[in-house]
């Protein structure tokens, strides 16, 4: 029983002493951990490391870049005015010609005919207009009374045969056609007679308003009428409407041509355009007049200069782009209709004004800001922006030059927040 006692002391003293043990150990181990913890530096006061460079004094340019199609600036199709057969036609694909030049001849016979015969009818009608204005003549009156009396004794005459041949008929010895013989006789001596008499009268006291009217109306469209022949006599012979250069010809000598047959193709290239669709948020930065870069493929290197025509007034639904015009002198013919061309535009300008990397500019509800170096501290600084370029960006209040301003590293910073440049550009 002794001994047994013995055993339970031994083990609570051993569990004392190791319970000790691990007090101990605990308090060395927490003792350390605040040392450690004294001894690590707070996340919330270490710099952080920034690029920065230098606001500088620079011009600034707007560029707007853009791509297009080269045009012919003129750019027609002849038509024949006439029917018939082409009897001339001595230009060619390539050959340059002049406005008014000659380019080709359809065969005219008929149309000369027709000039003509309105020459003749005209004449008729310029002889009876000068009748109406002159009156008849003293023989002329004369002979016209000679003919009254004429016609008055034949109206006798044909009365007393239609009275005699009613009084035969009725007696059975006329027949019913000998009757209106005798009937259709007096009727045309009535008529005779009474044209006769009107024409006295008109020589003897002019000719009615109304008939003037119409003869000088009747002289006006004989004219009318020459002059329309001697164009369409005109028309046969076809010239150049513009100066160029034919682009095709789309029939040969011999060929029966009618109205509207399409003849040549001639295209004015001494100037060119160049069609380019633009943005409707660049539309107000470009306006007639200014000066345009263009290139094209078929010569690397080379530079056009143009200058905008004119600009669509209306913008396309889908694309909301608008077409901008742009004509570019082309004298030695280098640029050809339906070339790919790359346009460079610099709409507007900004000189000797402070710049900085337009990654440097931040924004908060509107408001544009970035942060300055100073002294070891990022300063969030509000600024007022002007114009934006490619990679750069005008600023135009609450900056000067040579301070420098944070281009990496902003995620992280606060106002006064500390910080370490480890690059810079423009720094010394």
């Amino acid at each position: 029983m002794g001994n047994g006692m013995n055993k339970r002391i031994k083990i609570v003293v051993i569990v004392v002493a190791l319970a000790f043990i691990g007090l101990v150990v605990s308090g060395r181990i927490n003792k350390k951990d605040e040392a450690k913890a004294i001894k690590r530096p707070s996340f919330a006061n270490q710099a952080t490391p920034v690029v920065v460079v230098k606001a500088q004094r620079g011009d600034l340019e707007l560029t707007i870049i853009a791509t297009g199609d080269v045009a012919a600036k003129n750019e027609v199709k002849v038509y024949s005015k006439v029917e018939g057969r082409v009897i001339e036609l001595p230009v060619d694909s390539g050959d340059r010609v002049k406005r008014g030049q000659f380019l080709a001849k359809v065969e005219d016979d008929t149309l000369k005919a027709r000039v003509a015969e309105a020459k003749a009818s005209l004449e008729v009608a310029r002889a009876r207009w000068a009748q109406m204005e002159a009156g008849l003549r003293p023989q002329e009156l004369e002979q016209t009374r000679d003919g009254v009396l004429k016609a008055e004794a034949e109206f006798k005459n044909a009365e007393l045969t239609l009275k005699r041949a009613e009084e035969l008929y009725e007696k059975k010895f006329f027949s019913a056609q000998q009757l209106d013989d005798a009937k259709l006789r007096l009727t045309s001596a009535e008529t005779l007679l009474n044209s006769a008499k009107e024409k006295l009268k008109m020589g003897e006291e002019g000719y009615r308003t109304e008939d003037r009217q119409a003869s000088l109306a009747q002289l006006h469209q004989a004219e009318a009428n020459l002059r329309m022949a001697e164009i369409k006599l005109a028309e046969s012979r076809i010239t150049a409407p513009i100066e160029g250069i034919i682009s095709e010809r789309m029939v040969d000598e011999g060929a029966f041509v009618h109205v509207s047959t399409g003849i040549l193709g001639i295209v004015d290239m001494d100037s060119v355009k160049v069609l380019v669709n633009v943005s409707e948020k660049d539309i107000p930065h470009i306006s007639s007049g200014r000066s345009a870069k263009i290139a094209v493929d078929a010569y690397p290197g080379e530079v056009f200069t143009g200058r905008v025509k004119k600009i669509s007034p209306v913008v396309d639904r889908e694309s909301r782009t608008a077409e901008v015009e742009i004509l570019v002198p082309n004298k030695q013919l280098k640029l050809k209709p339906g070339m790919f061309a790359r346009v460079e535009m610099v709409v507007d300008r900004r000189e000797d004004t402070i710049l900085v990397p337009i990654y440097a500019l931040l924004s908060n509800n509107g408001q544009d800001y970035l942060f300055v170096h100073q002294n070891g501290k990022a300063l969030k600084r509000s600024v007022t922006i002007g114009m934006k370029g490619e990679d750069r960006v005008e600023v135009v209040e609450n900056l000067d030059e040579g301070e420098e301003v944070i281009v990496v590293g902003m995620g992280k910073l606060r106002d006064n927040s500390p910080i370490k440049v480890v690059s810079g550009k423009g720094r010394k």
